[in-house]
């Protein structure tokens, strides 16, 4: 997770053959040491779609394990897939001034999955998810 309490991000793809929506522009705020909620768009030649952003750390990294984050985002972008995903992020620094991450992204299916972050008594972090069936 980014450091400050505003964050912007631009992703610009240097190819034109592609699939995927050109540029994609992130605003994000740090509400608390370990929680980021923001705005995510991509900007494309018929339509601009608009993603919730949401960050929460659940564990700092030490020497035994990585930080651990989950998230949500787009899913894409790409003509091949629409809508939010889930993340989730190991990272860990590498050595001074290098760090390496991995995430797994799960594609919410439309009407299939409900995500939502509450703070219980506004102070509780808590992540509930719903299954339609």
């Amino acid at each position: 997770m980014q450091q400050g309490g505003w964050n912007f991000t631009t992703r610009t793809l240097l190819v034109e053959d592609t699939n995927r929506e050109p540029l994609e522009i992130r605003l994000v705020h740090r509400l608390t040491p370990d929680l980021q909620v923001g705005l995510e768009v991509e900007v494309g030649v018929d339509s601009d779609e608009y993603y919730p952003v949401l960050n929460y750390r659940i564990f700092n990294a030490t020497e035994e394990h990585p930080a651990l984050v989950i998230g949500t985002s787009s899913a894409g972008p790409s003509d091949e897939v629409d809508g939010n995903a889930v993340t989730l992020t190991a990272a860990q620094m590498l050595g001074p001034r290098i760090s390496g991450t991995l995430t797994r992204d799960h594609i919410l299916a439309e009407n299939a999955f409900s995500f939502s972050f509450i703070l219980l008594g506004e102070e509780d972090p808590t992540i509930s998810v719903s299954v339609g069936f």
